[in-house]
């Protein structure tokens, strides 16, 4: 078994689950074995149900004391329930919606149940817990690894999967021992099946220092040849001073002398004999957007194209109608290029970007495809840059020789760390707000405000204010994940917590135009 083989021809895989294994983008074994877990659960201390902490997750070894009772409460919805017992006590189990669990738990079987423990001191629950059968010779992993999914993809499934392949593939090692023995990392191999099977902590934490470490040897390498390669010279010298009045002037509001600084440092570097490679860093607010259109606007007003690449359609659709409405009457032509867009609409688009009649052209990662070829390329602004890989910011800067490089972010870094990580970079900050933005409060809190946060919630919007919510998972269907998904909180919320306030939501997977009129919706208070 190698590392660039397809698994589709693993065992149990097949061409229905490399087509969903793709989506996590898992094409290659390679990709398997690299696929880390995003969590763990510690199932080896085991509690008994005397000592279960309530509202915490834990593990429980039990014995089936009753026979599961089934109940299909209605078309699609089913109840089982059945107790269990060890020492110290009983403590009552309930499934939904797996009508095998009737027959799995049957009276007299042991088996480990991991979930959060319910109740009260005297009667104790447990719901939808997590459950392996112990079995005579069987080993039960303490450690178990939680993996991002996809629908049609479980946990199971993917952990037998990856396990199968470590037991067969040598994945070879790119270190020399004398580094290894230098930084005290083990070998690659080795840090692979700890991070999938992990014995205990002190092994998972050695096997996340030497994976840690690779890729910040290759993400500094990467930079390292990016920086050699920006330090040659450019013949394309934009002479940016002599239009920053211009674009003042087009501008609906003054700006701030942060902004005003930031692109200054912008116009010195554009009509340097080297290629600019800058960082613009400010929080939401703070005007990284009009920095960003004055740099266009010199590159433009030079004779050159400009691009701007965001993480996602809904960011590139908000910079492209933001520039479309500031140009509108400057002969400047600002087109937009995502994925989503109709093919008639794109082939135009990538035809005006190829004979240069597109000044300004905005887009997600579309742009990064081989057809799509620029007449005059001069600027390249990438907008929060640690959403893209090393190789997708050069393969944008490859569109054209040695052009200057703009790179935004709303992120807070440290000039320090900035430097360390962007080392082929200079930065500039924008620490003032324009007039009328507040400030950013944030805070953090855990569970036990959930209620204040509904309150504070149903106050704001009585008040004529809106919310967002973000959730880490779009949609949830198998019930594997312990993380909120953007579809079934977003129910839960409409039905049940704010029956009364008009709510929508909306993810990457929806179709553009469905995205836009949701987008225009919230825009216009339709929603709150």
């Amino acid at each position: 078994m190698q590392l660039n083989d397809s698994v589709r021809f693993l065992k149990g895989v097949g061409e229905k689950r490399a087509t969903l294994l793709e989506k996590l983008g898992i094409f290659t074994v390679g990709d398997l074995v690299h696929y880390y877990p995003r969590a763990y659960e510690y199932r080896g201390n085991v509690v008994s149900i005397e000592d279960a902490p309530l509202g915490q997750m834990c593990s429980l070894e039990l014995t089936v004391g009753t026979a599961p009772t089934y109940k299909l409460v209605r078309k699609g919805f089913s109840v089982t329930k059945f107790t269990a017992f060890d020492e110290s006590g009983t403590i009552l189990i309930t499934i939904f919606n797996q009508p095998y669990a009737k027959d799995l738990y049957r009276l007299g079987t042991q088996f480990r149940f991991y979930g959060k423990v319910e109740g009260n001191f005297v009667r104790k629950e447990l719901t939808n817990p997590v459950s392996e059968q112990i079995k005579q010779g069987k080993v039960l992993d303490d450690i178990i690894p939680i993996y991002p999914l996809t629908s049609g993809i479980g946990q199971n499934f993917l952990r037998s999967l990856i396990k199968d392949v470590m037991a067969n593939i040598d994945v070879g090692e790119a270190l020399p021992k004398q580094m290894r023995d230098e930084f005290a990392l083990i070998p690659k191999a080795d840090a692979l099946r700890a991070v999938h099977l992990p014995k205990n902590d002190t092994e998972l934490s050695k096997a996340k220092e030497r994976l840690s470490f690779d890729e910040l040897l290759v993400f500094r390498l990467g930079l390292t040849m990016l920086k050699s390669r920006n330090q040659r010279t450019t013949s394309i010298k934009i002479d940016a001073k002599n239009y920053i009045d211009e674009f003042y002037s087009l501008l609906p509001f003054s700006p701030t002398g942060a902004q005003r600084r930031c692109i200054d440092e912008i116009a010195k570097d554009l009509s340097s004999s080297v290629p600019m490679t800058r960082l613009v860093q400010g929080d939401v607010g703070s005007g990284k957007t009009a920095v960003a259109a004055a740099a266009c606007y010199a590159c433009i007003k030079n004779g050159y194209q400009a691009l701007m690449m965001a993480p996602t359609e809904i960011l590139a659709r908000q910079h492209y109608n933001s520039f479309k409405r500031l140009f509108e009457n400057t002969g400047i032509e600002v087109r937009l290029l995502v994925s989503g867009m109709k093919a008639s609409e794109k082939k135009t688009v990538l035809s005006e970007c190829k004979d240069g009649s597109a000044s300004l052209i905005v887009g997600t990662h579309a742009l990064l495809q081989s057809n799509v070829e620029f007449a005059r390329p001069g600027l390249v602004i990438t907008d929060e840059q640690h959403r893209f890989g090393v190789m997708q910011k050069a393969a944008l800067t490859d569109k054209g020789s040695h052009l200057h490089s703009l790179i935004m972010s709303a992120t807070p870094i440290p000039r320090t760390l900035a430097l360390i990580v962007y080392g082929d970079l200079n930065v500039s900050v924008l620490d003032e707000m324009p007039p009328g933005r507040s400030k950013v409060d944030t805070f953090s809190v855990d569970e036990s405000y959930r209620e204040r946060i509904n309150k504070f919630i149903r106050r704001l919007v009585g008040e004529g204010g809106q919310v967002y919510i973000v959730c880490p998972l779009v949609e949830d269907e198998e019930g594997q994940s312990d993380m909120k998904d953007v579809v079934g909180y977003a129910k839960k919320l409409s039905e049940k917590t704010f029956p009364d306030i008009p709510s929508v939501f909306i993810h990457g997977k929806m179709k553009p135009k469905e995205k836009e009129q949701i987008m225009n919706d919230f825009s216009e208070g339709k929603y709150k």
